[in-house]
């Protein structure tokens, strides 16, 4: 029995970059191929321009790539930089050098802690950048968002029902207890 064969289309210019084509279909974000590695030094970049990631995750892993070419060995910096979350009560300040060496491409990662709290506040973000590119170009993003989703609710106030009698002129106090859960 004869097996037919099929052909696959794919055309970009970066997959995975809300460009990707399948077979003449569009498929924003469809993957990313890392390799076919070529001659020269190539780029190192982030993944994503924008990362979401629970308050109560504890951490957040952050991938750098670096492609297109591993002639030779190369570095690059990277830093956290505040926006509305601040060190140190939404995250810790991390910064360090990712290296592949020659020869080698790739995804490498680093690691920023994320700090719980139980403060009810609208999501937060901050920065990270990529500098200092050495061995290799620094491609595009060089920074990427990111933005801490709040796991804490805000207070809320409940009242049991009870009769009371309340005189003009006296003073009225209530207490408040949180309630659990």
């Amino acid at each position: 029995m004869a097996q037919s064969r099929q052909s696959l289309k794919l055309s970009t210019n970066r997959i995975g970059m809300n460009n990707t084509q399948l077979n003449g279909q569009d498929y924003g974000g469809l993957a990313r191929l890392i390799g076919g590695y070529t001659a020269g030094a190539g780029k190192v970049e982030f993944l994503s321009t924008n990362i979401t990631v629970g308050e109560s995750d504890g951490s957040l892993t952050v991938s750098v790539v670096r492609f297109g070419g591993v002639s030779g060995a190369a570095t690059v910096h990277y830093a956290t930089a505040n926006g509305t979350a601040t060190t140190p009560a939404d995250y810790t300040n991390t910064s360090g050098t990712l290296s592949w060496a020659a020869g080698e491409g790739g995804v490498k990662t680093f690691t920023v802690p994320i700090v719980s709290n139980s403060v009810a506040e609208a999501a937060e973000t901050f920065t990270i950048a990529l500098s200092a590119a050495t061995g290799a170009a620094l491609g595009s993003p060089a920074s990427t968002t990111v933005t801490i989703i709040d796991d804490d609710s805000a207070p809320s106030i409940v009242t049991q029902p009870q009769s009371a009698a309340v005189l003009l002129g006296f003073p009225v106090t209530f207490t408040v207890t949180p309630a659990a859960g």
